[in-house]
């Protein structure tokens, strides 16, 4: 087919550094959307195209500030924290380039607020204008794939950062509530993390705070 474009070649190096100085880990969890799913239902009869990314992103702005390392890279034996909870999230534009486009200081911003920034933000990468101040400084990025049937998958953290979210599609499964068996949907999260500036047990306090 040819040589890769020029731009899946810097996406390429950009993942390829990042692996280089990290030693990745993943944890899952399940996440319990009776609740949540409702609520999002509600928001869009409103005209706000909420969905879970947006509560994600949210969630993070609160969930952060109290889990640093996450929020922090190492580079030469020296750690760096970045100073704005500023959250990339992971598009599929038309064309097929896959950009990061970030939402800046999410832990300011209302969960609506969020999903319109992050609309425009895939509007501008659909259209090919997306430049590289829109690209640079998340300390954390989200990748949410509501595709069925994938009920788990991996993702890469973003060169600068130790961490991604990847966010699986909703299904269904089975709780008991008053001993009884009742439908509820679920959809999991899989956090990738750099082992170098965290352990297992501060990971699972993270996602559990989350």
């Amino acid at each position: 087919d040819g040589p890769l474009s020029q731009h899946e070649k810097a996406v390429a190096t950009a993942l390829r550094q990042s692996q280089e100085i990290s030693v990745t880990a993943t944890m899952d969890a399940e996440i319990d959307l009776s609740l949540i799913s409702p609520g999002i239902r509600t928001a869009q009869e409103r005209g706000v195209m909420l969905s879970l990314l947006h509560l994600a992103i949210k969630a993070l702005g609160n969930t952060l500030p109290h889990f640093p390392r996450l929020a922090s890279f190492h580079d030469r034996s020296k750690v760096y924290r970045y100073r704005e909870l500023d959250v990339a999230f992971a598009v599929k534009a038309f064309s097929g380039n896959l950009y990061a486009p970030v939402i800046r200081a999410v832990d300011q911003l209302d969960v609506e607020q969020i999903a319109r920034a992050c609309y425009s933000a895939a509007v501008e990468a659909n259209h090919g204008h997306m430049e590289l101040k829109d690209l640079e400084g998340a300390c954390f990025t989200v990748s949410h794939l509501p595709l069925n049937p994938i009920i788990r998958f991996v993702a890469l953290p973003n060169q600068f950062q130790s961490a991604i979210l990847a966010i699986a599609a909703e299904r269904r499964s089975t709780k008991w509530v008053d001993g009884v068996a009742t439908p509820a949907p679920v959809a999991a999260m899989t956090l990738t993390y750099d082992h170098t500036l965290c352990d297992g047990m501060y990971a699972a306090e993270f996602m559990q705070r989350l």
